[in-house]
């Protein structure tokens, strides 16, 4: 079995915007992520938490680039595993 780590190099923004794309930490969460880019206040302090509510309201999405280990297209079968990835979607 060949193992690569793609823990690096990921971004995200909001599902649909044509913003830029922003450094991210895999794994996370969506708010560290933004916090991390002063785009939400500290939701410990004093009523912030309300002022973010909106944050999971909203549909982001995470993207990464790699290279390959190239031994990986010696095998027959390749099989990308991403544990506890949340893929889930809110039903409209």
């Amino acid at each position: 079995m060949i193992k690569q780590n793609l823990k690096y190099n990921w971004v995200y923004r909001e599902l649909g915007s044509k913003k830029d794309w922003k450094s991210a930490k895999v794994p996370g969460v969506i708010h560290l992520d933004l916090l991390s880019h002063k785009d939400i206040p500290d939701p410990f302090f004093r009523d912030n938490e309300k002022k973010i509510q909106w944050v999971e309201s909203r549909d982001w999405e995470y993207k990464t680039i790699f290279t390959p280990n190239m031994e990986i297209f010696t095998q027959d079968r390749v099989e990308l595993n991403f544990k506890g990835l949340d893929t889930s979607q809110r039903s409209t």
